[in-house]
C-alpha cells in the first residue's frame, strides 16, 4: 500500500517501508530509499513511467536505475534494477502489486 502528497510517496508492506520522491510528468526521474525487516537497505535512482487505469484495468508503472544495497556489515551489491508493477488508485491511497523485480548485480561473487 502507497500513500502519497505530490512528489513523495510511502509504501508499507510485509515485507518492509520504501520512500520515493519523483518528478512530475510522464517520464520521471526518482530516487527511492527501501528498508526491509530484516536490517537490508536499498538506495535506488533513475527513471519511472507511469500509464494510469481506467475503470476496472489496473495501471501500469516501469522503473529502470541502479542501486546500492548495504547492511550493518557494510555493502552488499552494486547494480542496475528494472522493476515493472500494476497499482489502482483509491483517492490518495495507490495499492499495488510489484510484477517482477530484474537485479543486474555488478558485484564479484565471493565463495
Amino acid at each position: 500500500m502507497e500513500v502519497g502528497a505530490g512528489p513523495l510517496s510511502v509504501s508499507l508492506s510485509c515485507e518492509g517501508v520504501e520512500v520515493e520522491v519523483s518528478t512530475l510528468g510522464p517520464l520521471k526521474g526518482f530516487a527511492a530509499v527501501e528498508a526491509t525487516w530484516d536490517g537490508k537497505v536499498t538506495v535506488y535512482a533513475g527513471a519511472k513511467q507511469e500509464i494510469g487505469g481506467i475503470g476496472p484495468i489496473p495501471g501500469v508503472s516501469a522503473q529502470e536505475g541502479i542501486y546500492i544495497t548495504g547492511d550493518k556489515n557494510g555493502i552488499t551489491d552494486v547494480g542496475a534494477r528494472v522493476k515493472f508493477e500494476a497499482f489502482k488508485e483509491i483517492g490518495p491511497v495507490k495499492v499495488k502489486q510489484t510484477i517482477d523485480t530484474m537485479n543486474f548485480s555488478l558485484m564479484p561473487r565471493v565463495n
